[in-house]
């Protein structure tokens, strides 16, 4: 799949959008009328839907191809990334390490934001069967429609679901619609002026507006997945929504859109860091220095993971399957090769 200069960039900017979403779900919004449940109902399934915008399948001979892929830019950061965090958590308190470690095998990661990693391979592995076995792209729609929908029984019936796999059932329709919508999207985004994107912008808004009906609250980290069909509607809306608001921003000129481009792109193409990290920073900040959950503790936090996120991709960038690459600098941000490897 040819990737051009702006899908690149809006991407991008749209994975950006996806992590600094999921930290402030974690802290700076549960306390935010309407806003929090409001954007609960499509955030993680926006972050589905962005890792599926950059999915072909043909680039994998079958499963095994694509486990060999995921084992270093998955698999083996997942693992020494859990380590690192167990020994935040042992700092925070012993206890909760112990506590983590023996719900291990049952829960995975719960509600700590880890839990994604191993979903997502999931879907992946879901997804590229399906892609395999169904070539037709209404078929594999079709397919990724079904398992969500075997997703939604298994929630009704309160079905065991070990570290949230049941939830890969859901997501592999967000994820796959990602994928197969990748294309015409990119050409819509492209091809469209800007009044009409933000029209269709405006009516994925008003969809979104049915998750105030939507009882109960999805919680996908559980697979709690709310009323079904609404639940399924809002989500989707509210992905293509900020897929829209990740387009208008890559299209922005001006003083300050170089540096917010930047901060976006920084941070997208760090998710995977972020993602591990801002739980554990965050706990460590607030019970051993004390420091509240307020502001000062969440701008020190994005500092701290900014730090961690430069000693990986600089010191031991193999932890994330990198080469040893150069960041880009603010004023390269709209350039496609976000980063120069050596």
């Amino acid at each position: 799949m040819t990737a051009g200069r702006k899908r690149i960039l809006w991407i991008d900017i749209a994975k950006g959008l996806s992590i600094i979403l999921v930290v402030y779900g974690h802290y700076g919004l549960s306390d935010v009328p309407f806003l929090t449940n409001w954007l609960k109902a499509f955030r993680i399934p926006f972050f589905f839907l962005v890792s599926g915008l950059l999915f072909d399948p043909d680039r994998y001979a079958g499963p095994l191809s694509l486990l060999r892929k995921r084992g270093a830019t998955l698999i083996r950061p997942f693992i020494i990334f859990s380590i690192a965090v167990l020994a935040g958590f042992y700092l925070v308190s012993p206890q909760m390490c112990k506590e983590q470690i023996s719900d291990f095998g049952s829960v995975g990661w719960c509600g700590y934001a880890l839990w994604f990693i191993p979903v997502l391979l999931a879907t992946q592995l879901l997804f590229l069967l399906i892609c395999k076995a169904l070539k037709a792209p209404l078929l594999r729609a079709a397919a990724i429609t079904a398992l969500a929908a075997g997703g939604f029984w298994l929630y009704r019936i309160d079905a065991a679901n070990v570290w949230n796999l049941n939830f890969a059932l859901t997501a592999v329709m967000f994820f796959g619609l990602g994928s197969l919508l990748s294309r015409p999207l990119t050409e819509f985004m492209e091809s469209r002026p800007l009044r009409h994107i933000l029209l269709w912008g405006g009516v994925c808004l008003l969809f979104t507006l049915g998750s105030i009906f939507n009882k109960p609250r999805p919680d996908y980290f559980l697979n709690h997945l709310g009323t079904g069909p609404l639940t399924y509607v809002t989500a989707l809306s509210g992905a293509l929504m900020l897929c829209v608001i990740a387009n208008v921003i890559s299209r922005a000129t001006g003083r300050y859109a170089s540096p917010m481009i930047f901060t976006l792109r920084y941070f997208g193409r760090n998710s995977y860091i972020v993602l591990a990290f801002h739980q554990v920073v965050a706990l460590v900040l607030t019970s051993v220095f004390l420091i509240d959950a307020g502001p000062w503790m969440r701008a020190l936090m994005w500092v701290i993971l900014v730090v961690i996120i430069e000693a990986v991709t600089r010191c031991a960038p193999w932890i994330i399957g990198r080469k040893k690459c150069a960041s880009p600098s603010p004023d390269k941000s709209r350039d496609t090769s976000a980063q120069r490897c050596r």
